[in-house]
């Protein structure tokens, strides 16, 4: 039997990328948030509490999220969850979990356009202002 390590999962970024400069290669760090719930017996929307991440993008898409990704950008994220060992100040051992996208599309909704534009200074059009 094969075991898989697959992961897909929305949210927001919670920071700026961080670009880390490596042997192989680079990586983007940064941290995703998500929100997830049910619907009790009443069929009511209970939400969970936001859970968070830490983030990091591989070499073959990190250029491509340091261009388009910032704080707050909403996106699916594709990758495997994965683990690394260090040691901390006082010498314990520790283990540091974290997601590693392989790859990702920012999903652009009107909400997002209508903030961008008006920190630009551009009022987004309105379906009904469109003349067809």
């Amino acid at each position: 039997m094969h075991n898989k390590n697959i992961l897909i999962l929305t949210g927001n970024l919670t920071k700026d990328l961080e670009e880390k400069v490596l042997e192989n290669g680079g990586v983007a760090n940064t941290g995703i948030a998500f929100n997830s719930g049910y619907f009790n017996k009443n069929k009511e929307w209970v939400k969970k509490p936001t859970e968070f991440f830490n983030l990091q993008f591989g070499n073959f898409c990190s250029k491509k999220a340091l261009q388009h990704l910032k704080k707050g950008s909403f996106v699916e994220i594709k990758g495997s969850i994965k683990a690394r060992s260090y040691k901390n100040e006082k010498g314990e051992n520790r283990i540091a979990n974290y997601i590693e996208a392989s790859s990702f599309i920012e999903i652009v909704t009107y909400q997002n356009t209508q903030q961008a534009a008006d920190t630009q200074g551009v009022q987004a059009q309105n379906e009904d202002d469109l003349p067809f």
